[in-house]
């Protein structure tokens, strides 16, 4: 025999399905940051373009500045180059960050360990 709600139990079960949908959500956003960034595009002077804009309630200035950084240090590490930032560009309406950046070959660093007397 099928079981019979009351309408009581059917608003509740739709009220909980629907914040369980809410606060998952919330956490995704969460932790991703709530931030988009646009593609990355390549200027005419061998630097590249990147722009990432966040949520102000859900990230602060310097996560959003790091995450820009992290992007493009990533983009110029799949080139097997360094990244160096050319200009960058906070904006908080709406909260974000521009790069300008350019991809160098990496530079070997000679470290001398030897304490020098």
């Amino acid at each position: 025999m099928p079981k019979i709600h009351s309408p009581i139990a059917q608003v509740r079960r739709h009220f909980f399905a629907g914040m369980q949908t809410t606060l998952a959500a919330v956490a995704l956003c969460i932790l991703s940051g709530c931030a988009s960034f646009t593609p990355i595009t390549s200027q005419e002077d061998d630097t590249y373009h990147l722009a990432l804009t966040g949520l102000s309630y859900t990230m602060s200035m310097p996560a959003l500045t790091a995450m820009s950084n992290e992007k493009a240090r990533a983009w110029c590490a799949a080139l097997n180059k360094d990244m160096q930032l050319r200009q960058q560009i906070r904006s908080w309406q709406p909260m974000q960050v521009e790069l300008n950046f350019r991809c160098v070959a990496r530079k070997e660093i000679a470290q001398d360990t030897t304490p020098k007397q």
